[in-house]
C-alpha cells in the first residue's frame, strides 16, 4: 500500500543515491596528500540517507495523512531555495546567503527579533572560508 510514510523514505534514498552518484563526484575535489579525503563524511552521510530512507519505505510506521497547505509550504520552501542556489551562482554567496536565511526563515514563521541576527551568519561562514582557510566562494 503506498503511503506517505513510503513515500518519504523513497525520496530519502534517491537523494541519498543522487549525492553519492552525481552531486558529490562533481562537487567535492580529492586532495592528494590528504589522509582524510574531503569527499568521506558527505559520501558516509549519502550511504545512511539511502539505507534509512529504503529502510523506512520497506518498513512504515504509523499513518502520516496528506495536508495540502504543508504541501503547499514545501512547495514555496523548494522554490525559494533553488532561487536562491541560482542567484548564488549568478550573483554570489556574499550578497544572497543572508537574504536567503532571511526568507527563509520569515516564511517559516520565526518572528523574534533575537533570532533574525543570524541572517548574517552566512557572512561569518564566509569569512572563515575565504581568510582562515583561503578557500574561494562562488
Amino acid at each position: 500500500m503506498l503511503s506517505l510514510n513510503r513515500l518519504t523514505g523513497a525520496a530519502c534514498a534517491l537523494a541519498g543515491l543522487c549525492l553519492l552518484l552525481v552531486v558529490i563526484p562533481d562537487q567535492v575535489e580529492a586532495i592528494e596528500d590528504s589522509g582524510i579525503q574531503p569527499a568521506t563524511v558527505p559520501r558516509a552521510i549519502a550511504w545512511v540517507l539511502m539505507v534509512a530512507g529504503a529502510f523506512h519505505a520497506v518498513f512504515p510506521t504509523g499513518d502520516t495523512p496528506f495536508d495540502g497547505r504543508e504541501a503547499l509550504r514545501v512547495v514555496l520552501y523548494l522554490a525559494i531555495v533553488g532561487t536562491g542556489v541560482y542567484l548564488i551562482s549568478e550573483v554570489g554567496f556574499v550578497y544572497v546567503a543572508p537574504a536567503l536565511v532571511l526568507t527563509i526563515m520569515l516564511v517559516m514563521g520565526e518572528r523574534r527579533r533575537s533570532v533574525l541576527w543570524t541572517a548574517a551568519l552566512p557572512v561569518g561562514v564566509w569569512a572563515i572560508l575565504e581568510f582562515l582557510l583561503e578557500r574561494p566562494l562562488p
